[in-house]
């Protein structure tokens, strides 16, 4: 777990030595306070496993959580920390995947706080002041995600934030200068054009006042008058002088490129929140996207793509790409004529009201850029495309589904990171509720189900894919299979595995529940 420090009350701030008023220190101590007796953690990865108890047992899960959502930690056994999510739900999570939040203080007065990581006219929710106290939950790039001591939560700029400092009444009012990296006017000015849909022009190059004097749209001309590294100072066609972010523009024909995607796959990961997680039982995970962030950084990756001079294909075709997916899934959150003037890119669900992307840009980089570092996300992303309906509560049909999409993507790419988490996606289709079931013998496992010898098929069919395939990962793979054989009785089966995992992966670290469940088998 990565922790940055431990709070310090009075001393050197990084900005400056500070001294306390009263009601600033009040503040820091309610805040500090309320979060003493629950520390606050971040999760750092997609997909972390929630679960019932501190080890990992098939069977146990009870939720997932992803990247950026806010948990209190209840309390640490060796490696896990039992957490509570904002939705209430408790459970356990390995300790690596979740950084202790930070306490931080605002150094300056009028600071932007923002929907999103990034720079947009209509994102402002609130104004922070200097000695406001707030905790640090997310990061990204030069952007900090931090929650009030009034609760509300958002994003602001890391220059005007003294992480792990304290409050004092001896503060800035003004923003200090922007440091001067690479000042230089051209001759006569250089042109530049805007490439975000809005842009402020402001007064002087900082966030942190009612600085605004115009916007500035896409497409607009204007002719750089200063440049001080992330900030230009610009006239426009009617004259106006004034400053603006340098990401925002292309050059003499040059656009800076990675910050454009960068920028846009911020906005992409900003885009959603998870309001509710999956339960094993069968309770659905529920996103909230936000769709006008969805379709800006959709628009951002595909004019990218549009753009004489892009190279970073394969970045923005999987970026476009994922932002297609979700656009069709949830596509009653977006305007009707999208779907119309892509019809090659979609086809209709009509169990559900929405629509399946076609997978057409993750293909497309497999096929024109196979030797690209992405080409297994891709192909990961191909695979785990929503599926609709058609097997209603089957475990077979939804285990051959989810077999079926993932098997040629472990067979392309076995040495991929994603391995694992196709595995966990495969298991959790089929093998990781076999044994929670009381009622096999009848056909069913919970509340989906089967046919015996096709579910049969099926875990054989997984057995032969994953028993020489050469990620380590598999051990996850041979440990459900040989514990969904165990539950349904074959006996003969499940014994070789259970052997085989204790021979090859003796460093597992479930390997004394292998040998427990090997020794039960046996003696029955």
């Amino acid at each position: 777990m990565k922790c940055r420090g431990q709070m310090t009350l009075g001393g050197e701030a990084m900005r400056g030595k500070r001294v306390w008023n009263g009601a600033a220190l009040l503040a820091w101590l309610l805040l500090f306070a309320a979060s003493a007796a629950a520390r606050t953690g971040v999760v750092n990865t997609s997909d972390l496993n929630l679960r019932n108890s501190p080890q990992i047992v098939h069977g146990n899960i009870i939720g997932k959580l992803n990247s950026g959502d806010r948990v209190s930690i209840l309390a640490q056994d060796s490696r896990w920390l039992q957490v509570r999510t904002d939705a209430g739900l408790t459970g356990w999570v390995d300790m690596d995947y979740v950084d202790e939040a930070t306490r931080a203080v605002v150094n300056t007065d009028g600071l932007n706080l923002r929907t999103g990581p990034a720079i947009r006219a209509d994102n402002v929710i609130g104004k922070l002041n200097a000695g406001d106290a707030v905790i640090i939950t997310g990061r990204q790039g030069r952007w900090l995600q931090v929650r009030t001591e009034s609760g509300r939560s958002g994003w602001v700029d890391m220059d005007f934030v003294d992480e792990d400092a304290a409050p004092a009444p001896a503060v800035r009012t003004t923003a200090p200068p922007p440091q001067d990296t690479g000042r230089h006017t051209a001759p006569g000015g250089s042109s530049a054009r805007v490439n975000a849909d809005q842009l402020n022009l402001r007064s002087a190059p900082d966030l942190t006042a009612n600085n605004v004097i115009g916007r500035l749209v896409l497409d607009a001309e204007v002719t750089v008058l200063e440049d001080r590294g992330e900030w230009l100072r610009v006239r426009t066609g009617s004259g106006t002088e004034g400053w603006a972010a340098a990401v925002y523009f292309d050059r003499d024909g040059f656009s800076n490129f990675d910050a454009l995607i960068k920028n846009a796959q911020d906005i992409f990961h900003a885009s959603y929140s998870i309001e509710r997680v999956t339960f094993i039982d069968g309770s659905e995970q529920f996103k909230e996207y936000k769709p006008s962030r969805v379709m800006e950084a959709y628009n951002i990756v595909n004019r990218l793509l549009h753009t004489p001079g892009f190279t970073e294909h394969d970045t923005a075709l999987l970026l476009r790409g994922k932002c297609l997916t979700v656009i069709g899934w949830y596509s009653h959150a977006f305007d009707p004529g999208f779907f119309k003037q892509r019809k090659d890119d979609y086809r209709a669900n009509g169990s559900a009201g929405n629509y399946v992307y076609s997978g057409a840009d993750f293909k497309r980089i497999m096929k024109e850029f196979p030797k690209s570092n992405l080409a297994d996300d891709a192909a990961f992303e191909l695979a785990n495309l929503p599926r609709p309906g058609g097997c209603e509560d089957r475990l077979d049909c939804h285990f051959s589904r989810e077999l079926d999409a993932f098997s040629g993507f472990l067979t392309e790419y076995p040495d991929s990171t994603l391995a694992r988490r196709a595995i966990e996606l495969i298991n959790a289709a089929g093998p990781d509720l076999i044994p929670l079931s009381d009622d096999l013998d009848r056909g069913a496992a919970g509340s989906y189900a089967f046919e015996r010898d096709k579910l049969i098929e099926h875990i054989e069919r997984y057995r032969r894919l994953m028993s020489n395939h050469p990620n380590p990962d598999r051990v996850y793979a041979l440990h459900a299979i040989a514990d969904s054989f165990a539950a349904l009785g074959l006996k003969d089966r499940a014994l070789p595995l259970y052997d085989a995992i204790i021979e090859k992966f003796p460093r597992y670290e479930m390997i004394e529940h292998i040998k427990q469940s090997r020794d039960a088998l046996k003696s029955k």
